[in-house]
């Protein structure tokens, strides 16, 4: 600027370029007025550029905040909703074990997320690290959520596919033991304590007979039964017998069985659908520079 000053030596800059340039000071001033323009063009478009890719930015990791957000609350409800079903339902007592299936439709947005554009957008400040691995494990997040709808339908459409065959067994005896029941009064027993025996147990079982659970006719008949022929093995009616009550008792610890495993699939469901609430939670504030989740999950 002083070199400049002193070139001049005090005629000004247009006379200066015109002499220096010889040309025109009018053909100078036109060419100053273009560089202003452009310079100043190029630097409000950079400007607008800047602001236009900051509004974006936010607007991205603000959708993406949300979504994941919105994801988190899925898993949660569906954590609670599987460990509440869990312990009320047995398929035992005559009760479907499944849980309340949650809709996890942030997925369906969530899984068209670019990784490097989401990198772009959320990796720009301190920690940049650490950032890079919680977007990692982010995507391997939301590839686990993924998982649960179609892995939760397969796995009870499994379950059934075995148990099905042994409800039908054990209601098909149930159903000959009933009808057995109703003929004991007329039956040739030459035991009378047998037949005794026999008249006890469905003098409970009728007092018992309060539902058509696998436990209550198995405790209550089945088991009884069982006992009561086992002490009269000589009898005609208890050898006719005992091959009915055999078919029961394993159709019922295999039913109980499948009741116990479905039991500890849905426990382990409720745990990863926590574990991805959870870790959501803690991505969350790392990506966006917060201390607690509560300081994230508060904007929305």
């Amino acid at each position: 600027m002083i070199l400049i000053i002193c070139a001049t030596n005090g005629k000004g800059l247009l006379v200066f370029l015109s002499d220096f340039f010889d040309v025109k000071k009018e053909t100078v001033f036109t060419v100053l007025i273009t560089l202003f323009v452009f310079c100043a063009g190029t630097s409000i478009n950079l400007l607008l550029g800047y602001f236009k890719n900051i509004r974006l930015r936010n607007n991205y990791k603000h959708t993406i905040n949300l979504l994941l957000y919105d994801l988190a609350e899925v898993c949660r409800k569906q954590n609670f909703a599987s460990m509440s079903d869990i312990e009320k339902l047995s398929i035992l007592d005559g009760k479907i074990v499944a849980v309340k299936q949650m809709i996890y439709a942030p997925l369906q947005f969530l899984n068209k997320m670019d990784y490097s554009l989401f990198i772009k957008y959320y990796v720009r400040s301190c920690n940049k690290k650490k950032k890079i691995k919680a977007a990692t494990k982010l995507f391997q997040i939301i590839g686990q959520a993924n998982i649960f709808e179609s892995d939760n339908q397969e796995k009870i459409n499994m379950y059934m596919n075995v148990i099905k065959p042994l409800q039908e067994t054990y209601i098909k005896h149930m159903l000959y033991l009933e009808v057995f029941g109703e003929t004991i009064q007329i039956l040739e027993i030459s035991d009378y304590d047998f037949k005794n025996d026999l008249i006890n147990v469905y003098s409970f079982w009728k007092v018992k007979h309060v539902d058509n659970g696998f436990r209550n006719s198995f405790t209550n008949l089945v088991s009884p039964l069982i006992d009561v022929v086992n002490k009269y093995p000589m009898e005609s009616v208890a050898i006719n017998l005992i091959s009915i009550l055999k078919e029961c008792k394993f159709a019922y610890n295999e039913i109980a069985h499948i009741d116990i495993q479905l039991k500890e699939y849905f426990k382990i469901f409720a745990f990863s659908n926590k574990n991805v609430y959870r870790t959501i939670g803690v991505i969350l504030c790392i990506l966006n520079d917060k201390k607690k989740k509560e300081d994230v999950f508060r904007r929305f």
